[in-house]
């Protein structure tokens, strides 16, 4: 219906709670798009539209995908129908759940046990991906050829693609013929082999195993890619996002960024509006790390600012905080804003594209990143690691020994 690209970019999920049972499938994060008409919820049997599901989806993928794009989603609940409440839209195309909460939680729990299969393993419907190895012909490839079946051939088919023997009739006797009943026989039941279940894989241990084993040489692109051994084959990493990716993720850890006082107060020129603004968020920014008092009308004096950041940064950072404050967080619960926050400065804090590392320092920003929840994707959605497995390098290099 929807397309193999689609279809291979598919991972279903499946969750019950004593709110309801949920079943679908949504896209990984590498496969999403600027609108939400691939997104379909169903109720009970019926397709709805619940703007509190919608959100929950967005919040759930908001540090795997870029703004404004959205997963593909084909959802199933079944809720017990005393929980919804479908008077709330002329022809029923909009409902609301009595106790959302644990609708809430149950696709929070459903998403992100799916999520952690992300570039692990991927569940595609039983489709493989069209590539040289599997478009061969049976002669030309190594790999065990599939079982053919051939049909019972008719008087007038051509004979088998085999040479048959010539069979002898034996010779035909006469006897007289039982005609008494037989004897009930058990009906014949075919011994079926039996096969044990493989052990469980911890797929995410061995996905961590992995990435630790990568090998930073040096840097490419005018010192914007770490380039790196990566199995037999090579990687490219994005040494700012990769960073920006374990500054955030340590950030919202901690829940708390710590602070270096300054000898000397960076000056930072807001109007009064944003003074105002600055009045009702002080407590996120005291913590994020900053420390500020006002000096003169349209200016304030930074006292100390995060222990990650450039001192030369500190009021650009600072000014964009509230800009992103202003257009996308004064109306969200202080944890949100707090993450929020964290996004933009763990990107103002990370090293930048054409800086110049040592191999140690490339080799600490990779730990660093191996080790982080979400190891694919920046806090923005932008994508930190490109593989080049060894075949497909032999591929583009036409070789075949």
């Amino acid at each position: 219906i929807f397309g193999r690209d689609l279809a291979e970019s598919l991972y279903t999920v499946q969750q019950e709670n004593p709110g309801g049972k949920l079943i679908g499938a949504l896209s990984y994060p590498d496969y999403v798009r600027r609108d939400r008409n691939y997104q379909f919820l169903f109720i009970n049997r019926r397709w709805v539209k619940v703007p509190a599901v919608t959100k929950t989806i967005d919040d759930l993928y908001a540090d795997l995908v870029p703004k404004r794009n959205y997963p593909v989603a084909i959802l199933a609940l079944e809720v017990p129908p005393e929980t919804v409440d479908v008077n709330v839209h002329p022809t029923k195309k909009e409902v609301k759940f009595r106790n959302f909460s644990r609708i809430a939680q149950l696709l929070r729990d459903a998403i992100q046990q799916a999520l952690q299969r992300y570039h692990v393993q991927r569940t595609h419907f039983g489709l493989t991906p069209a590539s040289p190895e599997n478009t061969e012909s049976p002669a030309s490839s190594s790999a065990a050829p599939q079982a053919m079946i051939y049909p019972q051939a008719d008087e007038d088919d051509d004979p088998p693609p085999f040479a048959v023997s010539p069979v002898s009739e034996p010779t035909a006797s006469y006897a007289p013929v039982d005609l008494r009943p037989m004897a009930p026989t058990q009906p014949y039941t075919p011994m079926l082999p039996t096969f044990s279940a493989p052990p469980p894989v911890d797929r995410k241990a061995a996905e961590k195993e992995a990435l630790q084993a990568i090998v930073p040489i040096g840097q490419v692109c005018d010192h914007t890619y770490i380039v790196a051994h990566y199995g037999s084959g090579l990687a490219l990493i994005d040494q700012h996002v990769a960073q920006e990716r374990h500054l955030y993720e340590k950030f919202i850890a901690e829940q708390k960024v710590l602070s270096q006082p300054l000898l000397i107060a960076a000056m930072v020129d807001i109007d009064a509006i944003d003074q105002g603004l600055l009045a009702e968020q002080a407590e996120v920014f005291t913590q994020s790390g900053f420390e500020w008092e006002p000096f003169g009308p349209n200016a304030i004096a930074l006292r100390a600012i995060p222990h990650c950041l450039r001192l030369e940064d500190a009021a650009a950072t600072f000014r964009d905080l509230l800009n992103e404050l202003r257009e996308h967080g004064i109306a969200k619960p202080h944890l949100e804003r707090f993450n929020l926050m964290c996004k933009t400065l763990a990107c103002h804090a990370a090293i930048r594209a054409g800086d110049v590392l040592s191999l140690e320092q490339m080799q600490e920003i990779v730990k660093q990143w191996a080790a982080t929840q979400s190891p694919y994707t920046c806090p923005h959605g932008r994508p930190i690691l490109l593989k080049f497995e060894k075949d497909e390098i032999n591929r583009r290099f036409l070789r075949t020994w």
